[in-house]
């Protein structure tokens, strides 16, 4: 027989080495090793030999014998690394033949394969797959020399069929083509529940709708999916053109469509940073938007601001009238105007003319308003007018009558006054005293000093007044009192007071005494009853009593004494 090389490794890395040998006898031995560290030998066992670069290289053996001359060959292969490849992810119907993993390793390899990083079949070429998983192998050819890939294996009973993300096309766009994603199958399409197109893995679409396929596969497996084909068609509507008042705030346009992208154009030119969805306009002129929706859709609009200039509204017209009597008023709006509104402010009706005569109806400060507008710019002028009466028409008359012609101090004081005027809507009243005016119609007046005064009432109608007199006598006691009795026996301080005071009484000789207090209106404040006595003495608070006038009446054997309280 020849004779046979005994390699220990015939596939090695780069670096490593293996041992060779013959186990023919014969009588010469003539070993040609390329690539080796020995590269030829004439022993029987040339021993370890060590390739430093990767190749195929054919290790030859000429041996002689007595026979004669025997010439073998065998291979070592030199890896510069392990290059394992399992292939591309696997899908597989369970149904059906699964796939089978091949390591594809040479000659003197080992294997070590892995499901989901755990130890899985035979170290062996080939793995048979059973379940859903990462399947890795390991390809040795000793210590040092090995490598590694994985792939991924789907085990299904329902076909994945994939077609897709629903699709969202612009106007114009060709529709797609759809793909089920199976090969080697039947196919069943439908648009929107219809049947349509051919048993073929794709379909043309041919209008939007709702396109579903179901697929079953020769190993049995099926399954469906659906897949939306839209047409987007966006639209933006920045509203009609505007127009506007150079002094008027110039308009805020929104493109809507939130979630777009946008673009702002002034007069054809790209307004720099102008992206958001609302646009603040400085000038008239053409804006115009382009707006791209999600997918990618463009629409666009247009929209004109004219300006036009400012109004000045004014008009001339009286400061004041009379009541009835007819006033003119004149525009002055700069430019001029084709429309006007007038208001008087008296309650009549709006008048349009330009150039209005009015008769006021009340009279009082009356605000003139003028509103002037060309149908597209208005303005508003004001002015105000005094409109008075015509005093000697009205018939106002100042009249009043008292209750009494005297006043006396050591009773109430006061006198009554009834108003008697007419037409007058005022009223003021000067009681000679000093006390200043006073605006009641129907007022009760208190004095404190005896006196001849002049009472004074002036009846007022807007700007038209009238004044009457009258003159009352002030006087201290009335008859048949402080006869018997004097001043000094009566003694109130402070007087007047805030309701805080002393009363202090001191007879010549002992008396039954009788004391009483009123208020203005004779109504009771303080009563009492004392036995003879000479001298009576009392602290009052009056603090929580309404201010005024009060009546403080003492009587004794000899007669009467009183005194006016004034709480302010």
């Amino acid at each position: 027989d020849p004779p046979v090389i005994d390699a220990t490794r015939t596939t090695i890395c780069v670096g490593e080495s293996t041992d060779l040998s013959t186990t023919f006898v014969g009588d010469t031995y003539d070993w040609n090793i390329p690539g080796g560290s020995i590269t030829t030998s004439t022993d029987q066992n040339p021993g370890t030999v060590t390739f430093a670069t990767a190749g195929n290289y054919v290790v030859e053996l000429v041996a002689t014998s007595c026979c004669g001359t025997s010439k073998t060959t065998d291979t070592i292969r030199v890896l510069e690394q392990v290059e394992v490849d399992l292939g591309d992810d696997l899908r597989a119907c369970f149904l059906g033949d699964l796939p089978v993993l091949d390591g594809n390793g040479n000659d003197g390899a080992t294997y070590l394969w892995t499901l989901n990083g755990f130890p899985t079949g035979l170290p062996s070429q080939f793995l048979e797959t059973t379940i859903t998983g990462t399947y890795s192998v390991e390809v040795s050819y000793g210590t040092g020399c090995s490598g590694t890939d994985s792939v991924e294996i789907e085990i299904y009973t329902i076909s994945p069929v994939d077609l897709g993300a629903d699709q969202a096309l612009c106007p114009g766009s060709p529709l797609p083509i759809l793909n089920a994603g199976i090969d080697e199958a039947d196919y069943s399409w439908t648009v929107g529940g219809n049947p349509i197109g051919t048993n073929d893995i794709e379909l043309e679409a041919s209008l939007p709708g709702s396109y579903d396929v179901t697929v079953v596969e020769q190993d049995g497996c099926t399954g469906t999916d659906q897949v939306e084909v839209l047409v987007s068609e966006p639209s933006v509507f920045l509203g009609a053109d505007i127009n506007i008042c150079e002094n008027e705030a110039y308009p805020i346009l929104n493109a809507l469509n939130q979630g777009a992208t946008y673009e702002w154009f002034y007069e054809g030119v790209v307004i720099p940073g102008a992206t958001a969805q609302t646009l603040q306009t400085s000038q008239g002129g053409i804006y115009d938007v382009i707006i791209t929706n999600i997918y990618g859709c463009e629409a666009t609009d247009q929209l004109m601001i004219n300006t036009f200039p400012q109004l000045n509204a004014a008009f001339a017209g009286p400061v004041s009238a009379t009541l009835g009597a007819s006033v003119s008023f004149q525009d002055q709006t700069t430019p001029a105007v084709n429309a006007w509104v007038w208001n008087f402010g008296d309650g009549t009706a709006i008048n349009t003319q330009q150039n209005p005569s009015h008769v006021f109806a009340a009279v009082g400060i009356r605000p003139v308003f003028m509103v002037a507008s060309n149908g597209i710019c208005s303005d508003t002028a004001y002015s105000e007018v005094n409109v008075q009466w015509d005093c000697p028409q009205i018939g106002l008359t100042a009249g009043f009558s008292t209750n009494t012609d005297t006043v006396i101090l050591s009773g109430f004081g006061n006198v009554e006054l009834t108003n008697t005027s007419t037409n007058a809507t005022q009223y003021s009243w000067d009681f000679g005293d000093g006390t200043g005016a006073d605006p009641t119609v129907n007022p009760i007046h208190v004095y404190s000093e005896v006196g001849t005064y002049t009472i004074t009432l002036t009846a007022v109608n807007y700007n038209c007044t009238t004044t009457t007199t009258q003159t009352i006598i002030v006087v201290e006691f009335g008859v048949g009192i402080g006869e018997v009795l004097s001043d000094d026996h009566l003694n109130v301080y402070p007087n007047p007071n805030t309701g805080l005071f002393t009363v202090d009484l001191e007879l010549d000789e002992p008396s039954e005494i009788e004391i009483e207090m009123n208020n203005i209106l004779g109504q009771e404040v303080y009563q009492n009853m004392l036995p003879k006595r000479q001298r009576w003495r009392k602290e009052f608070n009056l603090s929580s009593y309404v201010k005024g006038v009060y009546v403080l009446s003492i009587s004794t054997d000899k007669g009467v004494l009183q005194r006016r309280i004034i709480l302010q």
